[in-house]
């Protein structure tokens, strides 16, 4: 078995094993992702937060809970991209705020409140094909939200109802590169 079937394995016996999270008593799964090559890092930045630096409270289920403007580099020879929010400090496991795939390789940015121009929202760890905002339980202790891009080298086209476990294997198993933004939040 190679050192890739191996890492799909065992994201997929992890994502079997999830929990719920939230004071919603949404569903909540881990996430793994690949080793991307060195050189092809993607930078995600903010205009709203610093890389580890609190949210803003508009940004939470305190605020509107609108998504947070994002921008990020281009790798090259890359076709799509993937957006995955979530948080790996949920009380029941990695809770997944937000995915978004075959975001076109011309978009690298997304507007305050907006979703990435020609990308499609999957099912998030809430069952919803849309952004959560990052709402930990009272008194859990502070949280860190992982935006993370992913460069594909080809399209997804996965159904809107397919699974997180489902969408979370193909965006990991097919990324060639990734970069993230954390920032915190506490109630």
């Amino acid at each position: 078995m190679t050192d890739r079937q191996v890492r799909l394995v065992a994201a997929a016996l992890s994502l079997a094993a999830a929990a719920g999270c939230s004071d919603t008593g949404s569903h909540a799964t881990p996430t793994t992702a690949p080793e991307p090559p060195a050189t092809h890092q993607i930078r995600v930045t903010s205009s709203a937060v610093a890389e580890g630096a609190a949210l803003p409270e508009e940004y939470t289920c305190a605020g509107t809970g609108e998504t947070l403007p994002l921008s990020w580099t281009t790798p090259p020879e890359i076709a799509r991209f993937a957006l995955v929010v979530d948080d790996p400090d949920a009380p029941g496991g990695v809770f997944t705020h937000w995915i978004v795939i075959d975001i076109p390789a011309t978009t690298t940015a997304v507007a305050e409140g907006g979703i990435p121009e020609g990308g499609t929202a999957l099912l998030n760890s809430s069952d919803r094909p849309d952004y959560f905002a990052p709402c930990p339980p009272p008194g859990s202790g502070t949280h860190h939200y992982r935006f993370t891009v992913y460069a594909l080298p080809n399209r997804l086209s996965l159904p809107p109802q397919s699974s997180l476990a489902q969408s979370l294997t193909a965006v990991e198993g097919s990324a060639v590169a990734q970069g993230a933004l954390t920032a915190t939040y506490r109630r």
